[in-house]
């Protein structure tokens, strides 16, 4: 069994594509993987509200498209969406950063 496990191994550090990643790609690629897999954990409002916001959609129509009248109250619930993102990253084991 150690040896099929060797060879599975020997198999992966033989494999282009991964030799060819260097460790910034390899890090960026890692942390957008995580982005993406935590992201779809959210409420869908709050995945909508934060995508608006990536694409640079003002405050005034986000909170239009989400039914809501105030801009204050969408900047809190931005901060709130990107606060429970940040926590579902952090606490996953493969994050490596500070917890």
């Amino acid at each position: 069994k150690n040896k099929e496990y060797e060879e599975k191994l020997s198999g992966y550090a033989e494999n282009e594509e991964f030799n060819n990643l260097n460790d910034d790609e390899y890090d960026r690629h890692e942390k957008y993987r995580l982005y993406q897999l935590h992201f779809k954990r959210l409420a869908e409002d709050c995945q909508k509200l934060l995508d608006m916001f990536l694409h640079k959609v003002s405050l005034k129509k986000i909170a239009k498209e989400l039914g809501i009248e105030s801009s204050k109250y969408i900047k809190r619930k931005k901060y709130k969406c990107k606060e429970q993102l940040v926590r579902y990253i952090k606490a996953d084991p493969d994050f490596k950063g500070e917890k």
